[in-house]
């Protein structure tokens, strides 16, 4: 069966408690990360090279998707990190987050040693569809394009940068994807509720279900969870 996390943010102990929870009662579980392994928590580090052990593999039941903490990544590598390494920039830049404290922690400061971590995140795809004849499911961080627009970009037109911002960055309360096909599975936005400070929960509205519970603000009932598209079952951790 397929079980969707999402925005695990270095919460790299939660997710291998959540995982071993799932494959004990699914042998043949296929797990796909919503995007957003990177930023905010104690163990991004081990995360991250756990993820680059085992998802996105030929054979391999676990995928990746990007969410926007790996773009910015990406985006500050490309875009400041390499300038610093050239000598075009006298200061180390600074992350959104807190990544280059991470690459300062561990002494990643070089082309070589970043690289293949910035690959790895470059080759995260964008969605993923799964499709059980009776319901079709788009899972992404965030958001998607249109359905017309999506149906393109599945037979393989190419995604434009406009349509990769709505993968990686809208962020819709309440509101329906409009679709006569999908059910729309997403993160990016925490469910977490800072004024009763209750335990978050999924949230389910029309076609769309949003699986970010805010694993990071556990002060405010933040947690992890799976949602198995098979049954429709939740697990918390």
């Amino acid at each position: 069966m397929h079980w969707i996390i999402s925005d695990i943010h270095g919460c790299f102990t939660d997710f291998i408690k959540l995982k071993e929870k799932i494959e004990y009662q699914d042998k043949k579980a296929e797990i796909i990360i919503a995007g957003d392994i990177m930023d905010r928590g104690p163990q991004v580090k081990e995360l991250l090279t756990w993820c680059m052990e085992n998802v996105n593999k030929p054979g391999s039941p676990y995928i990746c998707l990007m969410g926007n903490h790996e773009e910015l990544i990406i985006d500050w590598y490309e875009n400041e990190f390499l300038q610093w390494w050239s000598g075009k920039l006298r200061v180390f830049p600074e992350t959104m987050f807190d990544f280059a404290g991470l690459v300062t922690k561990n002494q990643w400061d070089a082309p070589d040693l970043l690289e293949p971590m910035i690959t790895f995140m470059r080759e995260m795809p964008l969605y993923k569809v799964v499709d059980l004849e009776k319901k079709k499911f788009l899972i992404v961080h965030a958001w998607a394009p249109k359905e017309d627009k999506m149906n393109e970009i599945i037979v393989g037109r190419s995604i434009t940068e406009s349509e990769k911002s709505i993968f990686l960055w809208d962020r819709r309360i309440n509101e329906p994807y409009k679709s006569e096909d999908f059910w729309l599975i997403h993160g990016h936005t925490p469910t977490t509720d800072g004024v009763n400070m209750k335990k978050a929960k999924i949230d389910r509205h029309d076609n769309v279900v949003n699986i970010d519970c805010g694993c990071n603000w556990r002060n405010i009932g933040g947690r992890l969870s799976a949602l198995c598209l098979e049954t429709e079952k939740v697990i918390y951790q």
